[in-house]
């Protein structure tokens, strides 16, 4: 698993009290998912201090909750020992500091993903003193790291100087792509930018001088997939490429593409 993206939020509260949530994801490229850690929970408070809160409530991820806090039962709680300062909660023995993690979350097509983030934690202090009752609770909808997916490409065998297509697989439909092609000491390109997924080429004739003292060649067939219309987000998404062959038949001046 790769590290993704991370952040923090606030989530204002009552009686003065306020909560930071702290979180972090890490990725798979292959399977296109993600799991996304609370890596810390902190309180503060601008004017009760010097009293500790048994905490009641939930965190949840993407609608799952991934962290309970049951005050009766005193399972995690957060000393406040001075004013506008950050304290993270604590376990009793027993029960689970964070980090916290998700299962895995299944990224979209084009490899994007966001979540939901949201917490509802209640404080109670043991003598009903201080922000005896305060509560924080929202949401944040952050977004994960963008898994570049590469689209696929293939072509059945056709002639020198006859039609051929080339076929695109693509993961979203929001895709486009530049395909190329490489064969000798030439090359050029088939299509730029386009969001067709099957592309009409007639390999040139001209191709048969790449090859004047053989009957086989390789003719390379690059995929150059676009999320969108930047520069930087394309340099992030490396080629693909599908490599053909070419053969001689017996029949004078015909020549084949094939996928071998």
């Amino acid at each position: 698993m790769a590290q993704g993206n991370s952040g923090s939020f606030y989530l204002a509260g009552t009686k003065n009290m306020g909560a930071m949530i702290y979180w972090s994801e890490t990725y798979n490229a292959s399977a296109n998912t993600h799991v996304v850690s609370i890596d810390d929970i902190t309180f503060a408070s601008s004017n009760w201090y010097q009293f500790t809160y048994y905490l009641q409530g939930s965190v949840t991820v993407d609608g799952s909750t991934v962290a309970t806090f049951n005050s009766a039962l005193g399972t995690h709680h957060v000393r406040v020992d001075s004013q506008y300062q950050e304290y993270s909660i604590e376990a009793a023995p027993g029960y689970a500091n964070p980090p916290y993690y998700t299962g895995t979350i299944y990224g979209n097509a084009d490899g994007s993903k966001s979540v939901t983030i949201s917490a509802t934690i209640y404080g109670y202090s043991s003598d009903g003193r201080g922000a005896n009752g305060f509560c924080v609770s929202g949401s944040q909808t952050v977004a994960l790291y963008t898994i570049p997916r590469r689209s696929t490409i293939s072509m059945a065998s056709t002639a020198l100087g006859s039609g051929g297509t080339i076929y695109i697989s693509r993961a979203s439909s929001s895709f486009t792509h530049t395909v190329t092609y490489s064969f000798g000491n030439t090359s050029g390109t088939i299509a730029t930018k386009t969001a067709s997924t099957a592309l009409g080429w007639t390999p040139p004739l001209t191709l048969a001088n790449q090859i004047p003292n053989n009957t086989t060649g390789t003719c390379t067939l690059t995929c150059y997939t676009y999320n969108g219309d930047t520069i930087p987000l394309t340099c992030t998404i490396p080629a693909l490429t599908a490599t053909l062959y070419t053969k001689a038949v017996t029949a004078p001046g015909r020549y084949f593409i094939s996928t071998g």
